[in-house]
């Protein structure tokens, strides 16, 4: 008696679920001549400065690497010397580092144009807050624009560099110590 029980409360559950997953309204989708919903400003208002907010933090990023390229750089250059010196093949690795080093020299006026945009930051107050939509739209997208020059200009000369230490680094592999016993 009571699985015949268990059995008819289940099956009561799984019918009572079917029915609650079945959509009470009917949507319909809108057709290409009806009039489309405007965005909610809130909406725009929100995006627009979380863009904004992304975009000075890529900035500010790709400051911090101007700034500290001369040490980076410095110090890449001395262990490819020092790897150089124990007689391993650096020449690809030097190849593609020099040129990341002129793609990022390239890169430098593009990041003095993102700079004057934030912070001449049109539409956006001093907190990154919008004050006026169509202002902030202008200067997000020209942010975006100049980022993404910098990105491919120095971006993929760095990808290769990346490349060129994974390989060398397959072809020269550190040395594992072996464990001593006490």
């Amino acid at each position: 008696m009571t699985t015949i029980f268990r059995k008819f409360i289940l099956g009561a559950l799984v019918v009572t679920l079917a029915i609650a997953a079945l959509p009470v309204a009917s949507a319909f989708a809108a057709g290409s001549n009806d009039p489309s919903a405007p965005p909610n400003p809130a909406v725009v208002k929100a995006r627009l400065e979380f863009a904004f907010a992304r975009q000075q933090y890529n900035v500010q990023r790709i400051g911090l690497a101007i700034d500290n390229s001369d040490v980076l750089f410095t110090r890449t250059q001395s262990l490819i010397d020092k790897a150089k010196a124990n007689g391993k093949d650096v020449s690809a690795v030097q190849t593609a580092f020099d040129a990341y080093k002129i793609a990022f020299e390239n890169g430098k006026p593009l990041y003095a144009q993102a700079k004057l945009i934030v912070t001449a930051h049109s539409g956006f107050d001093a907190n990154g807050r919008v004050t006026d939509t169509e202002k902030a739209k202008a200067t997000v997208k020209s942010l975006a624009d100049i980022l993404k020059q910098h990105r491919d200009t120095v971006g993929k000369a760095f990808k290769t560099l990346q490349e060129a230490i994974k390989a060398f680094r397959q072809a020269n592999p550190l040395p594992t110590p072996t464990p001593t016993q006490p």
